[in-house]
């Protein structure tokens, strides 16, 4: 059975017991507690938040409410009540019950004695010490034990003659007094008695206590006569009709006492006795299950340990088990595979990323980050202004979900921020999926994390940010910005389970489309750090003419060769072809031709689609766009007068800008080179072109930040519920 198997059997158990005393009995205590554990292992917060509400209502001091109700309440991000719950458990904790404040219901005459009474004042019974934990799951066992060698003495032969097999007279038995002593199950009895034989000299030995037998199943005055108790029987084996008829039950047999194949000659084996705990009573596990029904707290630490202590209790491990230490030494990053990112690409070579790398380290994942200069050095008036670093990180490798930026989803995000070259902040925050993907904002749950810096470098390290018993491979990018306020990223994003496949789309869309083969796109595939293969590529039609206005399209490889041929039925077209690898460090070229019908003005265009699938040998695929002439045509013939079309033949006559004048620094984004303006009738129409991408936005919108005051840096805090990683004691529960 794996060990995922074995979890979901425990917590199944743990939750049908839970349910099945509640069912008697709504304000049992410890099962509400067992079922808040489970909900909270099954991730259902909410739900363990109602359960202990509950529990808090029927007894507010119940050991491990508060805490467990905390976290919580800290896992749905609810930090107020999350706080109020610490709080409240901590007054709690300062104040006891002193055991002698506590009672609990003699087990004889049902009146209150304390909890650590050693006799009754009422009615004289007598109690020992309670047993510890251990002492009660090994009682569990035995009475188990001692269950099936009643039902074997039961099933067995008449006794001899001369053995009575009737309840014993009271001359037989013991005086009332000492009855009380040893019925007293609640507590063992200290009183030492005889040690009568069962039937054919077999003896049940107790550790301390009376060693008296029973004939026939007899004791105490609660017997089995005939296999008979309180009038629901085992009458010749059978038991509402599901019997051991000559040993068997449900087909499972016990021939001459064998079960399984361990046997049972005669049920025992000529006075080798079952070793049975002091204050049992002759129900066997029935009175065990009333002995521990009043034991306070039993159910909650087993559930407790059955679920977490599998999962947690891993053995020491002398040393580290993670080959890369965030320490700020850099020689265990040698064997890792590495982005080389453009070098220059901005002026201040402090944040000018050239190299980029991640690694499953073990279980976290760590980052590697180097810079032309010296990394995290900041600038600017005392007390300085921080450098930052941002490594965004996909956990699913799917582009739809987390922030969009470079590509992919960002659901985890690294924040790295320093002056000096020293690092004095590091931060990992979850994107929130409730908000925007665009939404800066939807970054929470901030969290301390490792992060070094020495000379041009930087590491960096995620505990949280797989999902799951299974880590899989993750997406990652890195963008830099000085204190001034330049930027600079690491060109594409990398993954960890393979090389990456850069596809970069040019338009070569003419002004007017219209016959055949009309060029329409041209994609350039380079490969990173791996070699890449792919087998298929997927563009997207865009414009307002119909889809079926190109009545083909084909994919063409860097000798012209068609190797995809297809009639477009939707607008995502699906290029598929014979494997081809792209070696690393070099790339090919692809283009798109189209033929087209007679059209009435209508834009086309032809773009590389943002999504795309996995290379069939690992890796990633990641998508750019470049500006070109245009990115649509006119289908047939060009409009003489202005259209809000996306498409801008009409402009041919455009105002020209100088280009290069932004300042303070270079922005293609904005460099403006062409423009102009017409009125029809009562309508203006206005136009702009800039050398870069217009409206290209800023993917990180957040300014350079003063260098704080000095303090200790943020605590870690891995599961978020919280409470820091260096007090808590389950740190990656959540």
């Amino acid at each position: 059975m794996s060990a995922q198997e074995e979890l979901r059997r425990r917590i199944q158990l743990i939750l049908q017991i839970a349910r099945e005393r509640l069912t008697l009995d709504p304000n049992d205590a410890d099962a509400l507690f067992a079922l808040a554990a489970v909900q909270a292992t099954l991730n259902e917060a909410a739900g363990g938040i109602q359960t202990l509400d509950r529990l808090a209502e029927i007894q507010p001091n119940y050991p491990g409410l508060w805490v467990l109700k905390a976290k919580l309440h800290a896992r749905l991000g609810q930090e107020d009540l999350a706080q109020q719950s610490r709080i409240r458990g901590s007054q709690e904790s300062q104040g006891p019950a002193k055991a002698a404040d506590l009672t609990v219901p003699c087990p004889m005459c049902d009146v209150p004695v304390a909890l650590d009474a050693t006799t009754c004042a009422n009615c004289g019974a007598q109690f020992a010490s309670p047993p510890t934990l251990e002492d009660e799951l090994d009682d569990l066992g035995h009475a188990a034990v001692q269950d099936m060698v009643q039902e074997e003495l039961q099933a067995g032969p008449a006794p001899p003659p001369g053995e009575s097999s009737g309840p014993p007279t009271p001359s037989e038995g013991t005086e009332p007094a000492e009855r009380k002593k040893k019925r007293a199950y609640g507590k063992r009895a200290t009183t030492v008695a005889s040690q009568e034989g069962l039937t054919n000299g077999l003896v049940l030995e107790r550790r301390r206590g009376r060693k008296s037998g029973m004939t026939n199943g007899l004791a105490d005055d609660r017997g089995r006569t005939n296999g008979l108790t309180n009038g629901v029987g085992r009458t010749n084996g059978l038991t509402n009709g599901l019997g051991r008829t000559n040993g068997l039950t449900n087909g499972v047999g016990r021939t001459n006492g064998i079960t399984n194949g361990v046997g049972r000659t005669n049920g025992l084996t000529n006075g080798l006795g079952g070793i049975r705990p002091a204050g049992f009573h002759a129900v066997g596990l029935r009175g065990m299950m009333q002995t521990a029904g009043w034991k306070l707290y039993l159910i909650p630490v087993v559930a407790v340990a059955l679920l977490l202590v599998p999962l947690l209790n891993t053995p020491a491990y002398p040393g580290s088990m993670h080959p890369i230490q965030i320490d700020g030494v850099f020689d265990d990053w040698r064997a890792v595979s590495k982005l080389d990112a453009t070098s220059g690409s901005v002026p201040n070579a402090n944040v000018d990323v050239i190299r980029f790398g991640a690694v499953d380290n073990v279980g976290p994942f760590a980052f590697y980050v180097q810079v032309r200069g010296t990394a995290l050095q900041g600038g600017g008036a005392s007390p300085g202004t921080m450098d930052t670093v941002w490594i965004f990180i996909d956990t699913d490798a799917s582009p739809a979900t987390g922030y969009q930026i470079d590509g992919l989803g960002a659901d985890r995000m690294i924040e790295v921020s320093g002056y000096g070259g020293v690092v004095l902040s590091s931060v990992l925050w979850e994107f929130d999926a409730n908000r925007d993907v665009r939404d800066w904002n939807g970054w929470i749950k901030g969290t301390g994390t490792p992060a070094a810096a020495s000379g041009s470098q930087i590491e960096a390290e995620a505990e949280w940010v797989t999902q799951g018993s299974q880590p899989s491979p993750v997406v990652a990018s890195v963008r830099t910005e000085s204190w001034d306020g330049e930027t600079d990223t690491g060109d594409v994003p990398i993954s960890t389970g393979g090389g990456t496949l850069l596809v970069t789309g040019y338009p070569q869309v003419p002004a007017v489309i219209a016959g055949a083969d009309v060029p329409l796109v041209q994609l350039s595939l380079a490969a990173y750090r791996e070699s890449v293969p792919i087998d298929s590529l997927r563009v997207q039609i865009v414009g307002t003419a119909p889809v079926g206005l190109a009545s083909s399209l084909r994919l063409l490889d860097g000798s012209g060769s068609v190797i995809s041929y297809v009639t477009p039925t939707s607008r995502t077209v699906a290029f598929t072809f014979p494997t081809q690898t792209i070696p690393v460090g070099t790339s090919s070229i692809f283009r798109v031709v189209g033929d087209f019908a007679a059209g009435g003005g209508e834009t086309y265009g032809i773009r590389p689609s943002p999504s795309q699938s996995s290379p069939p040998g690992g890796g990633i695929l990641t998508v750019q766009e470049q500006p070109g002439p245009r990115s649509l045509g006119y289908v047939g013939v060009a409009p003489t007068s202005p259209q809000v079309d996306g498409a801008f033949g009409e402009w041919a006559a455009a105002n020209v800008d100088p280009m290069g004048d932004v300042t303070p620094r270079n922005n293609p984004a904005i460099d403006l080179v062409r423009f102009g303006s017409r009125k029809v009738n009562a309508t203006t129409y206005l136009y702009a072109d800039v050398t870069g991408r217009i409206l290209a936005g800023t993917p990180v919108p957040q300014a350079p930040r003063p260098t704080p005051p000095p303090g200790p840096p943020p605590a870690n805090d891995t599961d978020r519920d919280g409470v820091p990683d260096s007090v808590d004691p389950f740190p990656y529960d959540f």
